[in-house]
Parts: C-alpha cells; sequence; structure tokens
C-alpha cells in the first residue's frame, strides 16, 4: 500500500497494529524516521493526521487477447511478476501470469500450474490504473473507494515507476 504525506508518497503497511511509511534512500526523511538498516528507515503515523492525503493500493491492468487463454483479456501487470528473462516496463514491456501450465508462443510454466509470458505494451488494446482507497482526500473511507481509470500507455508507465519508491 501506499500514502501520500504532504505530497510525498510513501510504502504504507499497517503491522500488529501499528500505521507504517517506510522511505528509502533518497526519499525525504526527517528526525522523526527511524533507521532499521539498508537504506530503509520507518515511522509510526496516526491515519487520522491531516499530514496524511491518501491511503491506497494500486493495481495496473492492460487489456490484451491470447489465444493460450481466450476467456480472458484483461490482465494484471507489474514490477513483480516472475518469467523468464528480465523485463523492463520502461523498454515497453511487461509480464502477464495465468494459472494453467501452459508453454509455447511465448508462455513459460513454472511447473506449479502458473505460466508468464513478456508482452509488449503495443500489443496492448487498452491500459487502466485501479486505486483502493481506505483514505482519499483526506477522508477515511469506509468500504473502501475503488478508483479504476482507462489511462495511455505513457502514463501507465509513469504510473508504475513512480510507484516503485
Amino acid at each position: 500500500m501506499y500514502a501520500v504525506i504532504n505530497e510525498k508518497l510513501y510504502w504504507y503497511q499497517r503491522f500488529r497494529g501499528k500505521n507504517i511509511i517506510i522511505a528509502r534512500n533518497g526519499q525525504p526523511v526527517d528526525d522523526s524516521f527511524v533507521s532499521s538498516g539498508e537504506g530503509i528507515f520507518k515511522k509510526e503515523v496516526d491515519t487520522n493526521s491531516s499530514d496524511i492525503s491518501d491511503i491506497y493500493n494500486v493495481h495496473f491492468y492492460v487489456m490484451y487477447k491470447d489465444e493460450a487463454y481466450p476467456e480472458q483479456d484483461t490482465w494484471a501487470i507489474g514490477d513483480g511478476v516472475s518469467s523468464d528473462r528480465p523485463y523492463r516496463i520502461e523498454e515497453g514491456e511487461v509480464c502477464i501470469s495465468g494459472f494453467g501450465a501452459v508453454s509455447g508462443n511465448g508462455w513459460t510454466t513454472n511447473g506449479r500450474d502458473e505460466s508468464s509470458k513478456i508482452i509488449r505494451l503495443s500489443d496492448c488494446s487498452k491500459y487502466f490504473v485501479e486505486y483502493k482507497y481506505t483514505k482519499k482526500d483526506g477522508v477515511m473511507c469506509s468500504p473502501e473507494q475503488v478508483d479504476k481509470q482507462e489511462v495511455s500507455k505513457e502514463e501507465l508507465v509513469r504510473k508504475i515507476v513512480e510507484h516503485r519508491v
């Protein structure tokens, strides 16, 4: 999850009843952050603080048709999908994964009923970003507020890179 605090983006997690933001080297921190080693800094926060405008999770999707999965046209993407070779969103590549041991036509299987394929963003017909807010514009959301929007290919790349904090 992510938190926007004073217009700066941080990783956010709720752990053992505590709300924690996490910063890495290069992100703005002050004396209230505690170093946890290897360039990681943590700070406990109050989600009701007016400094926190947004708390959300974000997911990225593309519309892509593939004969191996004819019933599926929307695929979740991101930096963390495992594949048989490196890929970079900045170079227009993403990795999709599906349930089932599929191989051939660009698909590789991990041997545990999951397969992956690296595709080009230019082969996709649409791009989406979906936010699931627990706090939006300074107001707590219950239930969470979902905002899914179609974006350009360039905006999708920018959003994925932005959320690597």
